[in-house]
Protein backbone atom coordinates (compact mmCIF):
# COMPACT_ATOMS: atom_id res chain seq x y z
CA UNK A 1 0.00 0.00 0.00
CA UNK A 2 3.02 2.02 -0.54
CA UNK A 3 1.93 5.91 -1.47
CA UNK A 4 -1.84 4.85 -1.25
CA UNK A 5 -4.52 7.50 -0.70
CA UNK A 6 -6.85 6.47 1.92
CA UNK A 7 -9.59 9.28 0.82
CA UNK A 8 -12.22 6.72 1.52
CA UNK A 9 -12.14 6.04 5.53
CA UNK A 10 -15.42 6.47 6.59
CA UNK A 11 -15.31 9.34 9.68
CA UNK A 12 -19.60 10.38 9.69
CA UNK A 13 -18.52 13.82 9.36
CA UNK A 14 -20.48 16.38 7.22
CA UNK A 15 -19.18 17.57 4.26
CA UNK A 16 -16.62 20.64 3.99
CA UNK A 17 -14.90 19.40 6.97
CA UNK A 18 -11.45 18.40 6.83
CA UNK A 19 -10.54 17.35 10.67
CA UNK A 20 -12.99 15.24 13.47
CA UNK A 21 -13.44 17.11 16.33
CA UNK A 22 -14.63 15.67 20.08
CA UNK A 23 -15.09 19.03 21.64
CA UNK A 24 -16.02 19.07 25.89
CA UNK A 25 -19.23 19.46 26.80
CA UNK A 26 -21.33 19.01 29.63
CA UNK A 27 -20.15 19.60 33.18
CA UNK A 28 -16.27 18.70 34.34
CA UNK A 29 -15.35 16.97 36.10
CA UNK A 30 -17.96 14.53 35.35
CA UNK A 31 -19.39 11.91 37.25
CA UNK A 32 -19.32 7.80 36.80
CA UNK A 33 -21.85 7.16 33.49
CA UNK A 34 -23.79 4.27 33.15
CA UNK A 35 -23.17 1.74 30.54
CA UNK A 36 -24.15 -1.24 28.74
CA UNK A 37 -22.48 -4.34 29.42
CA UNK A 38 -21.52 -4.99 26.14
CA UNK A 39 -19.06 -2.93 24.43
CA UNK A 40 -19.36 -2.98 20.73
CA UNK A 41 -16.71 -1.31 18.49
CA UNK A 42 -17.44 2.22 17.44
CA UNK A 43 -16.66 3.97 14.36
CA UNK A 44 -13.80 7.02 14.93
CA UNK A 45 -16.37 9.61 15.25
CA UNK A 46 -18.34 8.02 17.75
CA UNK A 47 -15.41 7.19 20.16
CA UNK A 48 -14.60 10.43 20.45
CA UNK A 49 -18.00 11.59 21.72
CA UNK A 50 -17.22 9.35 24.63
CA UNK A 51 -14.17 11.45 25.47
CA UNK A 52 -14.16 14.24 28.37
CA UNK A 53 -11.62 16.68 28.89
CA UNK A 54 -11.03 19.88 31.16
CA UNK A 55 -12.57 22.63 29.80
CA UNK A 56 -11.06 24.33 26.71
CA UNK A 57 -9.34 20.81 25.14
CA UNK A 58 -10.61 18.63 23.12
CA UNK A 59 -9.58 15.57 20.45
CA UNK A 60 -8.77 15.47 17.07
CA UNK A 61 -8.99 12.28 14.92
CA UNK A 62 -5.08 11.88 12.99
CA UNK A 63 -5.33 8.79 11.31
CA UNK A 64 -7.35 5.19 12.27
CA UNK A 65 -8.42 2.39 10.34
CA UNK A 66 -7.60 0.81 8.05
CA UNK A 67 -5.07 2.98 7.28
CA UNK A 68 -3.85 1.82 10.94
CA UNK A 69 -3.90 -1.37 12.57
CA UNK A 70 -2.67 -2.16 15.88
CA UNK A 71 -0.80 1.03 16.16
CA UNK A 72 1.59 0.60 19.49
CA UNK A 73 4.14 3.16 18.97
CA UNK A 74 5.05 6.39 17.08
CA UNK A 75 7.90 8.57 16.01
CA UNK A 76 8.64 11.09 13.63
CA UNK A 77 11.43 12.49 10.96
CA UNK A 78 12.65 15.59 10.40
CA UNK A 79 9.81 16.79 7.72
CA UNK A 80 7.07 15.83 10.36
CA UNK A 81 5.81 13.05 8.75
CA UNK A 82 4.57 10.18 11.42
CA UNK A 83 6.16 6.76 11.77
CA UNK A 84 4.07 3.87 13.12
CA UNK A 85 4.76 0.11 14.69
CA UNK A 86 1.82 -1.67 14.35
CA UNK A 87 2.13 -4.66 15.96
CA UNK A 88 -0.38 -6.68 13.79
CA UNK A 89 0.24 -10.06 15.95
CA UNK A 90 -0.66 -8.69 19.26
CA UNK A 91 -3.49 -11.04 20.86
CA UNK A 92 -5.67 -11.61 17.80
CA UNK A 93 -8.00 -14.38 19.86
CA UNK A 94 -7.54 -15.70 23.71
CA UNK A 95 -4.66 -18.23 22.91
CA UNK A 96 -2.53 -15.52 21.13
CA UNK A 97 -2.37 -17.93 17.84
CA UNK A 98 -0.95 -15.96 15.34
CA UNK A 99 1.82 -13.84 17.75
CA UNK A 100 5.02 -15.25 16.42
CA UNK A 101 4.18 -14.71 12.81
CA UNK A 102 6.14 -12.21 10.83
CA UNK A 103 3.20 -9.64 10.57
CA UNK A 104 4.42 -6.49 11.91
CA UNK A 105 5.78 -3.60 10.05
CA UNK A 106 7.10 0.15 10.18
CA UNK A 107 4.55 2.31 8.39
CA UNK A 108 4.86 5.82 7.39
CA UNK A 109 1.59 8.44 7.48
CA UNK A 110 2.09 11.75 5.85
CA UNK A 111 -0.20 14.78 6.11
CA UNK A 112 0.62 15.78 2.17
CA UNK A 113 -2.92 18.19 2.18
CA UNK A 114 -2.28 20.20 5.55
CA UNK A 115 -5.45 19.78 7.19
CA UNK A 116 -4.07 17.86 10.19
CA UNK A 117 -5.07 14.53 8.83
CA UNK A 118 -2.85 12.11 7.80
CA UNK A 119 -4.11 10.93 4.33
CA UNK A 120 -1.46 9.08 2.25
CA UNK A 121 0.68 5.67 3.98
CA UNK A 122 3.67 3.87 2.80
CA UNK A 123 5.36 0.72 4.66
CA UNK A 124 8.67 0.92 4.97
CA UNK A 125 9.35 -2.36 6.34
CA UNK A 126 7.69 -5.84 7.38
CA UNK A 127 8.02 -8.98 8.81
CA UNK A 128 8.89 -8.68 11.91
CA UNK A 129 7.67 -10.76 14.84
CA UNK A 130 6.00 -8.14 17.83
CA UNK A 131 8.03 -5.34 16.94
CA UNK A 132 8.04 -3.25 20.04
CA UNK A 133 10.67 0.09 19.55
CA UNK A 134 11.77 2.93 17.06
CA UNK A 135 13.23 5.58 16.51
CA UNK A 136 13.92 7.44 13.14
CA UNK A 137 17.54 8.84 12.52
CA UNK A 138 18.80 11.05 9.48
CA UNK A 139 19.95 7.94 7.75
CA UNK A 140 17.96 5.38 8.93
CA UNK A 141 15.74 3.45 11.54
CA UNK A 142 16.44 1.67 14.31
CA UNK A 143 13.63 -1.07 14.91
CA UNK A 144 13.37 -3.61 18.08
CA UNK A 145 12.45 -6.77 17.30
CA UNK A 146 13.49 -9.37 20.48
CA UNK A 147 16.38 -10.15 20.84
CA UNK A 148 17.25 -8.20 17.36
CA UNK A 149 17.75 -4.41 17.28
CA UNK A 150 18.03 -3.49 13.59
CA UNK A 151 19.04 -0.51 11.95
CA UNK A 152 17.45 -0.10 8.33
CA UNK A 153 18.88 2.51 6.33
CA UNK A 154 17.23 4.75 3.99
CA UNK A 155 17.26 3.87 0.08
CA UNK A 156 15.69 7.14 -0.88
CA UNK A 157 16.27 10.87 -0.52
CA UNK A 158 15.51 12.13 2.61
CA UNK A 159 12.62 14.04 1.28
CA UNK A 160 11.37 11.32 -0.69
CA UNK A 161 8.71 9.12 0.58
CA UNK A 162 10.84 6.93 2.68
CA UNK A 163 12.32 3.51 0.81
CA UNK A 164 14.41 0.75 3.34
CA UNK A 165 17.56 -0.38 2.14
CA UNK A 166 18.52 -3.77 3.73
CA UNK A 167 18.51 -4.13 7.17
CA UNK A 168 21.41 -4.28 9.04
CA UNK A 169 21.88 -5.92 12.80
CA UNK A 170 23.30 -3.68 15.46
CA UNK A 171 22.74 -6.59 18.51
CA UNK A 172 21.86 -9.44 19.72
CA UNK A 173 20.91 -8.59 22.91
CA UNK A 174 17.90 -6.27 23.15
CA UNK A 175 15.62 -8.28 25.50
CA UNK A 176 14.71 -12.17 24.64
CA UNK A 177 12.95 -13.95 21.89
CA UNK A 178 10.19 -15.69 23.75
CA UNK A 179 9.80 -13.01 26.47
CA UNK A 180 6.36 -12.10 27.43
CA UNK A 181 5.25 -9.19 25.53
CA UNK A 182 4.19 -7.18 28.19
CA UNK A 183 7.93 -8.32 30.39
CA UNK A 184 10.26 -7.05 27.04
CA UNK A 185 12.70 -5.00 26.37
CA UNK A 186 11.60 -1.16 24.82
CA UNK A 187 11.93 2.49 24.16
CA UNK A 188 14.77 3.80 22.14
CA UNK A 189 14.73 7.59 24.28
CA UNK A 190 17.46 9.54 22.78
CA UNK A 191 18.33 11.19 25.94
CA UNK A 192 20.35 14.45 26.35
CA UNK A 193 23.14 12.43 27.69
CA UNK A 194 23.62 11.44 23.83
CA UNK A 195 22.65 7.70 24.85
CA UNK A 196 19.43 5.67 23.89
CA UNK A 197 17.65 4.67 26.97
CA UNK A 198 15.51 1.84 27.46
CA UNK A 199 13.00 -0.04 29.80
CA UNK A 200 12.30 -3.38 31.00
CA UNK A 201 15.98 -4.05 29.44
CA UNK A 202 19.36 -3.76 30.64
CA UNK A 203 20.96 -2.57 27.28
CA UNK A 204 21.33 0.73 26.17
CA UNK A 205 22.87 2.35 22.91
CA UNK A 206 24.71 5.30 21.06
CA UNK A 207 26.40 6.09 18.34
CA UNK A 208 30.13 7.08 18.01
CA UNK A 209 32.33 7.77 15.82
CA UNK A 210 30.00 5.83 13.05
CA UNK A 211 29.31 2.73 14.88
CA UNK A 212 26.86 1.63 17.33
CA UNK A 213 27.90 0.94 20.94
CA UNK A 214 25.84 -0.86 23.46
CA UNK A 215 26.49 -1.00 26.91
CA UNK A 216 24.68 -2.93 29.83
CA UNK A 217 22.31 -0.72 32.09
CA UNK A 218 20.17 -1.63 35.39
CA UNK A 219 17.03 -2.90 33.98
CA UNK A 220 13.66 -0.68 34.82
CA UNK A 221 10.35 0.34 33.60
CA UNK A 222 8.03 -1.47 31.87
CA UNK A 223 6.84 0.52 28.77
CA UNK A 224 7.81 3.50 27.89
CA UNK A 225 10.63 6.43 28.97
CA UNK A 226 10.37 9.76 28.82
CA UNK A 227 13.25 12.51 29.82
CA UNK A 228 12.92 16.31 30.88
CA UNK A 229 14.55 19.09 30.00
CA UNK A 230 17.25 18.83 31.82
CA UNK A 231 17.94 15.01 30.86
CA UNK A 232 15.92 13.68 33.84
CA UNK A 233 14.55 10.02 32.45
CA UNK A 234 11.06 8.97 33.42
CA UNK A 235 9.75 5.60 33.57
CA UNK A 236 6.90 3.47 35.39
CA UNK A 237 5.34 -0.17 35.61
CA UNK A 238 2.31 -1.58 35.54
CA UNK A 239 0.27 0.07 39.30
CA UNK A 240 3.05 2.53 39.95
CA UNK A 241 2.57 6.34 37.97
CA UNK A 242 5.89 7.68 37.94
CA UNK A 243 9.54 6.95 38.65
CA UNK A 244 13.00 9.07 37.98
CA UNK A 245 16.55 8.70 37.69
CA UNK A 246 17.78 11.40 39.21
CA UNK A 247 21.52 9.89 39.01
CA UNK A 248 22.16 8.08 35.81
CA UNK A 249 22.62 4.39 36.10
CA UNK A 250 25.83 4.25 33.97
CA UNK A 251 27.66 5.95 37.45
CA UNK A 252 26.59 2.71 40.01
CA UNK A 253 28.44 0.44 37.52
CA UNK A 254 31.79 1.87 38.68
CA UNK A 255 31.60 0.25 41.70
CA UNK A 256 31.64 -3.52 41.79
CA UNK A 257 30.74 -3.60 45.91
CA UNK A 258 27.41 -1.19 45.42
CA UNK A 259 24.70 -2.97 47.48
CA UNK A 260 22.04 -0.41 46.52
CA UNK A 261 20.97 2.03 44.05
CA UNK A 262 19.33 4.83 45.50
CA UNK A 263 18.40 7.76 43.18
CA UNK A 264 17.98 5.59 40.32
CA UNK A 265 14.42 4.39 39.56
CA UNK A 266 12.67 6.86 42.94
CA UNK A 267 9.01 6.89 42.84
CA UNK A 268 8.14 9.71 42.99
CA UNK A 269 5.22 10.75 45.24
CA UNK A 270 2.93 9.58 48.08
CA UNK A 271 1.25 6.11 45.89
CA UNK A 272 -2.16 6.55 48.47
CA UNK A 273 -2.48 9.52 46.07
CA UNK A 274 -0.16 8.89 42.97
CA UNK A 275 -1.84 5.88 41.89
CA UNK A 276 -5.01 6.93 42.49
CA UNK A 277 -7.35 6.93 39.24
CA UNK A 278 -10.39 8.40 38.55
CA UNK A 279 -12.17 6.55 35.46
CA UNK A 280 -15.69 7.72 34.08
CA UNK A 281 -17.15 4.46 33.48
CA UNK A 282 -17.44 1.16 35.55
CA UNK A 283 -13.88 -1.39 34.53
CA UNK A 284 -14.97 -4.55 35.11
CA UNK A 285 -12.91 -6.07 32.39
CA UNK A 286 -9.39 -5.65 34.26
CA UNK A 287 -7.59 -8.71 35.10
CA UNK A 288 -7.48 -7.86 39.19
CA UNK A 289 -10.81 -7.39 39.30
CA UNK A 290 -11.65 -10.00 41.95
CA UNK A 291 -8.99 -8.73 43.85
CA UNK A 292 -10.38 -6.38 46.71
CA UNK A 293 -9.86 -2.72 46.63
CA UNK A 294 -9.04 -3.02 42.96
CA UNK A 295 -12.36 -2.08 41.90
CA UNK A 296 -15.01 0.63 44.11
CA UNK A 297 -18.42 0.02 44.85
CA UNK A 298 -19.18 1.52 41.57
CA UNK A 299 -16.97 -0.52 39.37
CA UNK A 300 -14.51 1.95 38.63
CA UNK A 301 -10.86 1.21 38.79
CA UNK A 302 -9.36 2.14 42.10
CA UNK A 303 -5.88 2.17 40.92
CA UNK A 304 -3.57 1.92 38.01
CA UNK A 305 -3.31 -1.59 37.03
CA UNK A 306 -1.62 -1.23 33.08
CA UNK A 307 -0.08 2.30 33.69
CA UNK A 308 2.64 2.85 30.45
CA UNK A 309 4.24 5.64 28.53
CA UNK A 310 4.98 8.44 31.00
CA UNK A 311 5.47 10.92 28.68
CA UNK A 312 6.96 14.87 29.43
CA UNK A 313 5.18 17.67 27.58
CA UNK A 314 7.45 20.03 25.97
CA UNK A 315 5.46 21.82 23.46
CA UNK A 316 4.59 25.78 23.11
CA UNK A 317 0.53 24.72 21.50
CA UNK A 318 -0.87 23.96 24.67
CA UNK A 319 -1.65 26.14 27.99
CA UNK A 320 1.91 26.93 29.41
CA UNK A 321 0.79 25.39 32.73
CA UNK A 322 1.00 21.68 30.95
CA UNK A 323 4.96 22.89 30.33
CA UNK A 324 7.03 19.79 32.40
CA UNK A 325 3.78 18.16 33.82
CA UNK A 326 4.23 14.34 32.70
CA UNK A 327 1.13 12.79 31.35
CA UNK A 328 0.84 8.84 31.58
CA UNK A 329 -1.89 6.30 29.86
CA UNK A 330 -4.04 3.77 31.65
CA UNK A 331 -5.33 1.46 28.83
CA UNK A 332 -7.24 -0.83 31.14
CA UNK A 333 -9.27 1.92 32.61
CA UNK A 334 -9.94 4.27 29.55
CA UNK A 335 -7.89 6.83 30.50
CA UNK A 336 -5.03 9.84 30.51
CA UNK A 337 -3.99 11.31 33.14
CA UNK A 338 -1.68 14.41 34.04
CA UNK A 339 0.70 14.39 36.63
CA UNK A 340 2.82 17.91 37.71
CA UNK A 341 6.31 17.63 38.81
CA UNK A 342 8.05 20.00 41.20
CA UNK A 343 10.77 20.61 43.23
CA UNK A 344 9.77 20.90 46.66
CA UNK A 345 13.77 21.75 48.08
CA UNK A 346 15.11 18.26 48.35
CA UNK A 347 14.11 16.26 45.21
CA UNK A 348 11.74 16.40 42.67
CA UNK A 349 8.16 14.78 43.82
CA UNK A 350 4.70 14.39 41.75
CA UNK A 351 1.13 14.72 42.01
CA UNK A 352 -2.10 14.21 39.85
CA UNK A 353 -3.39 17.41 38.52
CA UNK A 354 -6.85 17.07 38.98
CA UNK A 355 -8.79 15.67 42.06
CA UNK A 356 -11.32 12.98 41.38
CA UNK A 357 -10.60 13.49 37.80
CA UNK A 358 -8.11 12.65 34.90
CA UNK A 359 -7.08 14.75 31.79
CA UNK A 360 -8.45 12.35 29.08
CA UNK A 361 -11.19 9.42 30.03
CA UNK A 362 -13.84 7.91 28.22
CA UNK A 363 -16.66 5.84 28.66
CA UNK A 364 -16.02 3.39 25.66
CA UNK A 365 -14.27 0.44 27.30
CA UNK A 366 -11.92 -0.46 23.81
CA UNK A 367 -10.42 2.75 24.07
CA UNK A 368 -6.82 1.56 24.97
CA UNK A 369 -3.87 4.52 25.16
CA UNK A 370 -0.86 2.64 25.00
CA UNK A 371 1.75 5.67 23.98
CA UNK A 372 1.72 9.01 24.38
CA UNK A 373 3.80 11.57 22.48
CA UNK A 374 4.94 15.31 22.87
CA UNK A 375 4.53 16.02 19.26
CA UNK A 376 6.62 18.34 17.08
CA UNK A 377 3.17 20.25 16.27
CA UNK A 378 3.33 21.76 19.43
CA UNK A 379 0.41 19.04 20.90
CA UNK A 380 -0.20 15.90 22.62
CA UNK A 381 -0.69 12.33 19.99
CA UNK A 382 -2.39 9.47 21.66
CA UNK A 383 -1.88 6.28 20.33
CA UNK A 384 -4.72 3.81 20.72
CA UNK A 385 -4.75 0.22 19.50
CA UNK A 386 -8.43 -0.28 20.01
CA UNK A 387 -8.14 -3.53 21.27
CA UNK A 388 -10.83 -5.34 23.39
CA UNK A 389 -8.57 -7.68 24.37
CA UNK A 390 -5.51 -5.33 26.08
CA UNK A 391 -3.68 -8.24 28.99
CA UNK A 392 -1.74 -10.35 27.19
CA UNK A 393 -2.64 -14.34 27.56
CA UNK A 394 0.39 -14.93 29.85
CA UNK A 395 -1.73 -13.25 32.68
CA UNK A 396 -4.76 -13.64 31.66
CA UNK A 397 -7.17 -14.73 34.95
CA UNK A 398 -9.90 -16.61 34.52
CA UNK A 399 -11.99 -14.12 35.81
CA UNK A 400 -10.80 -11.44 32.83
CA UNK A 401 -11.14 -14.52 30.36
CA UNK A 402 -14.50 -14.69 31.64
CA UNK A 403 -15.30 -11.13 31.28
CA UNK A 404 -13.72 -11.16 27.58
CA UNK A 405 -15.82 -14.21 26.58
CA UNK A 406 -19.15 -12.98 27.92
CA UNK A 407 -18.60 -9.61 27.03
CA UNK A 408 -17.49 -10.56 23.44
CA UNK A 409 -14.40 -8.36 23.84
CA UNK A 410 -12.28 -10.74 21.34
CA UNK A 411 -13.45 -9.43 17.91
CA UNK A 412 -13.36 -7.43 16.17
CA UNK A 413 -9.35 -7.01 16.06
CA UNK A 414 -6.93 -4.91 13.30
CA UNK A 415 -8.78 -1.45 14.70
CA UNK A 416 -6.69 1.36 15.89
CA UNK A 417 -6.43 5.55 16.38
CA UNK A 418 -4.49 8.35 16.47
CA UNK A 419 -5.65 11.38 18.32
CA UNK A 420 -4.37 14.83 18.68
CA UNK A 421 -5.18 16.99 22.40
CA UNK A 422 -5.57 20.35 21.52
CA UNK A 423 -6.88 23.00 23.55
CA UNK A 424 -9.03 26.63 22.42
CA UNK A 425 -5.94 28.60 21.90
CA UNK A 426 -3.85 26.08 19.61
CA UNK A 427 -2.71 27.23 16.48
CA UNK A 428 -1.62 25.01 13.87
CA UNK A 429 1.92 26.17 12.21
CA UNK A 430 3.71 25.22 8.84
CA UNK A 431 4.85 21.76 9.06
CA UNK A 432 8.91 21.69 9.15
CA UNK A 433 11.03 20.39 5.75
CA UNK A 434 14.14 19.81 7.17
CA UNK A 435 14.73 16.47 5.51
CA UNK A 436 15.02 18.68 1.88
CA UNK A 437 17.32 20.83 3.23
CA UNK A 438 20.73 20.94 1.50
CA UNK A 439 22.99 18.91 2.91
CA UNK A 440 26.55 17.21 2.15
CA UNK A 441 26.38 13.96 0.00
CA UNK A 442 26.78 10.51 1.57
CA UNK A 443 27.11 6.80 0.18
CA UNK A 444 25.10 5.24 2.56
CA UNK A 445 25.81 2.88 5.69
CA UNK A 446 28.57 -0.07 5.55
CA UNK A 447 27.64 -2.62 8.34
CA UNK A 448 31.17 -3.89 9.98
CA UNK A 449 31.70 -5.78 12.78
CA UNK A 450 33.52 -5.14 15.91
CA UNK A 451 37.33 -5.76 16.01
CA UNK A 452 37.27 -9.82 16.27
CA UNK A 453 34.14 -9.88 17.30
CA UNK A 454 35.44 -7.90 20.61
CA UNK A 455 32.74 -7.04 23.15
CA UNK A 456 32.76 -2.97 24.71
CA UNK A 457 33.40 -2.69 28.43
CA UNK A 458 30.48 -3.48 29.91
CA UNK A 459 28.58 -3.80 26.49
CA UNK A 460 27.22 -6.81 25.21
CA UNK A 461 28.03 -8.98 21.68
CA UNK A 462 26.64 -6.38 18.48
CA UNK A 463 27.10 -6.02 15.24
CA UNK A 464 28.35 -2.10 14.59
CA UNK A 465 26.93 0.17 11.93
CA UNK A 466 29.30 3.06 10.93
CA UNK A 467 28.87 5.59 8.18
CA UNK A 468 31.26 6.00 5.52
CA UNK A 469 33.11 9.61 5.34
CA UNK A 470 31.24 12.25 3.76
CA UNK A 471 32.51 13.12 0.30
CA UNK A 472 34.47 16.94 0.44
Amino acid sequence: MRGTRLCTIALGVAAGITTVTAAQSGPWPRSVQTVANESPALSPADEMKRFVLPPGYRVELVASEPMVENPILIDWDPSGRLWVIEMIGYMQDLPATNEREPSGRISVLDDTDGDGRMDTKSVFAQGFVMPRSLKVLDRGVLVAEPPHLWFIPFASPPAATPRAGEKQLVCDCYGTALGNVEHNANSLLWALDNWMHTSEGDTYLRLKDGKFETRRTLSRGQWGASQDDVGHVYRNSNSSALHIDLVSTPYYARNPNLTTTRGSYEFMGDPSELNVTFPIRPNPGVNRGYVDGQLRGDGTLATYTGVNSPMVYRGDRLPPDLSGNVFVAEPTGNLVSRIIVADDGRTLRARKAYQNAEFLASTDERFRPVYLSSAPDGTIYVVDIYHGIIQHKGFITEYLRDQILSRKLESPINMGRIFRIVHDTTRRDKRPALSGRRRRSWSGPRRTRTDSGATPPGGCSSNAVTRRRPHR
